[in-house]
């Protein structure tokens, strides 16, 4: 291993630690200190991207079929070679360049000196810091979209590619609709780039999540099945997974909490998972709660331990509210309900720290159904009268129905039959039925 200066390793050590060739004693020291370095992980995250980018582009080589454009072909293996070059050799420097103007948002990198191929690279860095640090990609990606803007010509296809990181940033935002809007206008460009299906994947991914958070969770399905189908081609595993995943969490919004667990069986079962504890924990608590819901109380209590302990070892604490949230609805299924009550008012904070205006919503409904289950009518209706204004102005139907029906109920001598009432007509109104709800 090199003798580097910290607080950084070289680029060398990590190429050595992805490919597993470096002893034990060393990759702890690399592991220990990645821990706590957000700029090694962006290097070692475009390592890791490297070795899924050569496979996946030299596969579609080898897929194509021999009356094909061998010019396209060429295309697609010239991509993966310059990709290795650029990332071995010269990006190193533009890579640097980009992660220290960026890295501090101290006013300086409003006068970064972007170049074409800086333009590209950003689009590659921005990627990859997404799920980590959303904020730093989007300090990334407003001043090279800036800058982009003031080209004559500038690639197309790139510029599709930074506006599809951008809008997950957006939505990170909680700007949902300007996320749409920005992916709407990028998927052309996207079919202009050499393998498109890379960039494509993404779009379809991160178009679901919008979706998802405009509670629209039927035309979400479609965009991450298309994303899924996508990766395969790809053989990206890690993704194929993930899409999988979401795929599993949109069918039971759709109301199908069975259809879900068996999903969810399916990619525990699948040899080809591997063994990325985190992804593990989260499909844990994603199984449990559709157990939970589909009644299987015991088989999610023993799941939501599984997933505890995950999250615990793999440093995702942030994560717990999630398993909270089945142990609340576990409670409310045995009728605790004050208990239920008190742990879904404890988890007020985390939901709001989401940031995603659907889940937070919905959470809110949750408590303010306990509350006619309790016989607080009062209550009830006031939070259902705080959120419509909110609700209405998202344009989510599906809880402004719940809002209204929860309201006239609150207004009447409630019983757990009427709620169930209202559970029955939220079942309707999910499968898609033009209902109105009548409080007679």
């Amino acid at each position: 291993m090199n003798a580097t200066p910290r607080p950084h390793y070289e680029e060398i050590d990590w190429l050595d630690f992805v490919q597993g060739e470096i002893d034990p004693g060393a990759k702890a020291e690399l592991e220990a200190h990645l821990s706590g370095c957000a700029h090694c992980r962006t290097v070692v995250q475009s390592m890791e991207r490297l070795s899924r980018a050569i496979p996946a582009a030299m596969h579609l080589v080898a897929a194509a079929e021999p009356s094909a454009d061998l010019a396209a072909a060429d295309r697609v293996a010239d991509l993966a070679a310059s990709r290795a070059d650029r990332t071995l050799s010269g990006v190193d420097a533009r890579r640097e360049a980009i992660l220290s103007a960026f890295e501090e948002d101290g006013g300086g990198s409003a006068a970064f000196a972007w170049n074409s191929d800086l333009l590209e690279e950003a689009a590659a860095v921005a990627r990859e810091l997404l799920r980590e640090d959303p904020a730093f990609a989007g300090r990334i990606l407003r001043s090279a979209l800036a800058f982009a803007e003031r080209l004559p010509g500038p690639d197309s296809g790139t510029v599709a590619a930074l506006h599809s990181s951008f809008a997950y940033v957006r939505l990170v935002e909680g700007d949902v609709t300007g996320a749409l809007e920005i992916l709407d206008s990028a998927r052309e460009p996207l079919s202009e780039l050499p393998v498109p299906e890379i960039e494509l994947g993404f779009w379809h991914d991160v178009r679901s999540r919008a979706l998802y958070s405009s509670s629209r969770p039927a035309e979400a399905l479609v965009e991450i099945r298309a994303a899924r189908a996508l990766y395969e081609l790809l053989e990206d595993r890690d993704r194929i997974f993930r899409c999988r995943q979401v795929e599993a969490v949109l069918v039971s919004d759709l109301g199908k909490p069975e259809e879900a667990v068996e999903l969810y069986r399916r990619i525990l079962e699948d040899t080809r998972l591997g063994d990325d504890r985190a992804l593990h924990a989260s499909l844990l608590t994603n199984y449990g709660y559709d157990l939970a819901r589909s009644g299987q109380l015991d088989e999610a209590r023993r799941v939501y331990v599984r997933a505890s302990a995950l999250l615990k070892s793999t440093g995702q604490e942030s994560m717990l509210f999630r398993v909270r949230t089945g142990l609340a609805d576990i409670a409310e299924r045995e009728n605790r309900l004050e208990e239920a009550f008190a742990m879904r008012v404890a988890l007020r904070a985390d939901y709001r720290a989401l940031s995603i205006p659907w889940e937070e919503i919905q959470h809110e409904l949750n408590i303010a159904e306990l509350l006619l289950k309790l016989g607080r009518g009062v209550e009830a209706a006031e939070i259902c009268r705080g959120l419509l204004p909110r609700i209405e102005a998202l344009g989510f139907q599906r809880e402004a129905g719940q809002a209204v029906a929860y309201l006239a109920e609150a207004e009447k001598e409630v019983d757990l039959a009427r709620v169930g009432r209202v559970r029955d007509f939220l079942r309707r109104l999910e499968a898609g039925e033009d209902l109105r709800w009548s409080a007679a």
